[in-house]
């Protein structure tokens, strides 16, 4: 999956179930854009991702394959 799309297939999972990306970067005390750029593949940014799947109610490894396996469980 390009970059791309792994952008817009979690876009549209945040989008269906509500989750902007102001809540998360409240959530976490980040940047708005910090939140973006983890979106967009320019950073991996394993904790806002966790928060990310959280808030959508689906895994880490649904919307990020390539997340390491030590990085998708809860910290």
């Amino acid at each position: 999956m390009t970059t791309k799309e792994q952008y817009l297939t979690v876009r549209s999972i945040m989008v269906r179930n509500g989750v902007t990306n102001r809540q998360i970067a409240k959530q976490e005390n980040v940047r708005e854009n910090y939140v973006y750029m983890i979106l967009a593949g320019q950073r991996t940014g394993y904790r806002i991702r966790r928060a990310i799947a959280s808030a959508c109610g689906v895994t880490v490894a649904d919307l990020w394959p390539d997340t390491p396996i030590e990085y998708r469980e809860a910290a």
